[in-house]
């Protein structure tokens, strides 16, 4: 989904989020430069995710001044990719919050799921590798608060982060999917795949459901073991081993092995390949 348009949407419906600076040129980009209202470093997003994060590989920038800002800005549209400036948030990934969503084609919701980040890779703008799944409580009124207000239907979630200076939850996006962790609510007791099956299939949905079992903890122990060469999980948690049986695995399954399978091979192949790029990059130089 367009950023730009999902924060003109917010601002319009006095959604609570971070200061945000919307370019629609870099002609703008050079006039903001000269005055900026934001504090720095903030965050540069790009328009559009998917295909910013395919061409590069990571899914924000931070920007540290306001002469960094526009060189970035300047890069970036250059090569398609239009950014917008946001306000950074203070505190880590464990103030992060999304909230899962099936509404209704007539705009009720089915079901809701809320957890937070205990853990992220890459470090400033990651996916998450640890979520516990919380009650919704006020983060889950304000969600359906951004859904309504986008006339949003279907399977998406919610991003927010917790502001400790104004102790509130900011928005940060919507996203039209499941987030990485979509086994994470069914281990907890909500099914969106089977409602997104019943509405497709024409058939009816049950009840609102806002139930389902809080503190469970998912994890990524894959990404965090070749990624962030990390196997221990943090102090904090339940356990300290990844794949004890209390945790909801990412991919790990018994049952079905092969995607395990797939994960390590995969990883093992892209590690070669930089092995090899980086000896011919040695050799050249």
């Amino acid at each position: 989904m367009d950023k730009r348009r999902q924060y003109e949407i917010a601002q319009k419906h006095d959604i609570p989020m971070p200061r945000t600076r919307i370019f629609e040129d870099l002609d703008d980009v050079a006039q903001y430069v000269k005055a900026p209202d934001l504090p720095f470093p903030c965050v540069l997003k790009p328009v559009h995710s998917t295909p910013f994060l395919k061409a590069f590989g990571f899914k924000a920038i931070r920007a540290a001044s306001p002469p960094e800002l526009h060189g970035l800005c300047d890069k970036y549209f250059a090569l398609g990719h239009p950014l917008v400036a946001q306000e950074l948030i203070p505190g880590g990934p464990e103030h992060l919050v999304e909230v899962m969503v099936f509404i209704r084609k007539d705009g009720t919701p089915a079901a809701t799921f809320a957890s937070r980040k205990l853990e992220h890779f890459p470090a400033d703008f990651g996916s998450g590798t640890i979520f516990q799944s919380i009650e919704g409580g006020a983060v889950r009124e304000l969600a359906l608060r951004v859904v309504d207000s986008f006339g949003f239907r279907g399977l998406g979630h919610v991003e927010f982060k917790w502001d400790s200076r104004d102790r509130g939850f900011k928005f940060l996006e919507l996203n039209p999917r499941t987030s990485v962790s979509s086994l994470h609510p069914l281990a907890c007791g909500t099914n969106f795949p089977w409602l997104a099956y019943l509405e497709s299939a024409g058939l009816p949905l049950p009840g609102p459901s806002r139930e389902y079992q809080a503190g469970k903890v998912w994890v990524f122990p894959e990404v965090r073991l070749l990624r962030m060469g990390r196997v221990r999980m943090p102090q904090e948690a339940p356990s300290r081993w990844p794949w004890a049986r209390r945790y909801t695995q990412a991919v790990l399954s018994l049952r079905d092995p092969l995607p395990e399978v797939f994960l390590f091979l995969r990883a093992v192949v892209r590690d070669m390949r930089r092995a090899r790029t980086g000896s011919a990059n040695r050799r050249r130089a």
